[in-house]
């Protein structure tokens, strides 16, 4: 999905990934850029997954939603979308 920065810096969280995620208006997030990426994580959470030699890994035994299957296909989409635009990750 794609958003806009607006002129005051603010973005705004599609309707369909705030309640995938149950993001209330005034839930707290906690943003940090990582190697160029700007990740966004319901504040307190951590992600079961982490970067190693460019592949994305699951650490630890937390329990998540996250379908592994589709994420995986989403990522080997855009990254077909990315080579097609000429760009690589």
């Amino acid at each position: 999905m794609t958003t806009t920065i607006d002129q005051a810096g603010r973005l705004v969280i599609p309707k369909a990934i705030r309640d995938q995620l149950n993001l209330l208006p005034g839930t707290q997030i906690d943003i940090e850029a990582k190697g160029g990426v700007i990740c966004i994580c319901p504040a307190g959470t951590k992600s079961p997954l982490i970067r190693k030699r460019g592949l994305l890994v699951h650490h630890g035994a937390e329990k998540t939603d996250l379908d592994i299957a589709d994420f995986v296909r989403s990522q080997r989409e855009q990254r077909g979308r990315d080579k097609g635009n000429g760009q690589s990750r």
